[in-house]
């Protein structure tokens, strides 16, 4: 069980680092995109569904799952935090369903780096 623990928060991790990385790429005006050409990873980011009130959505990625994992480090000495933890976490889920959605059936592009962010958290969940 010890390992599942590890294992979970180093996924939240890895979660804040590509999301971070991706915020740090946008402001300096080069995308990553791992699989797909940088040109898809940048037409599916500057969507309109790349953004919630101006704001880009990797900016979000970064709080929240930096949210996520304190809540998480939190839920072992105090329960209460286990519950919020699961919330947030089928919250994290449900937003990454509809983003893959998103991306396969509204905009018919794929970003690969916005893809395995949102297969990590439906993961974090499960």
């Amino acid at each position: 069980m010890k390992h599942v623990k590890i294992i979970l928060a180093l996924l939240i991790l890895a979660e804040i680092i590509l999301s971070g990385y991706l915020v740090y790429t946008d402001y300096k005006g080069s995308g990553i995109c791992l699989v797909t050409t940088d040109s898809t990873c940048n037409a599916v980011q500057d969507s309109i569904y790349g953004q919630l009130f101006g704001v880009k959505l990797t900016v979000f990625g970064v709080i929240a799952f930096s949210i996520l994992l304190v809540t998480y480090l939190l839920s072992h000495p105090h329960k209460i935090f286990e519950k919020i933890f699961f919330i947030f976490a089928l919250i994290g889920a449900l937003f990454s369903i509809y983003f893959l959605s998103l991306q396969f059936f509204v905009l018919n592009k794929i970003c690969s780096s916005c893809v395995i962010i949102d297969n990590l958290m439906i993961a974090i969940f499960a």
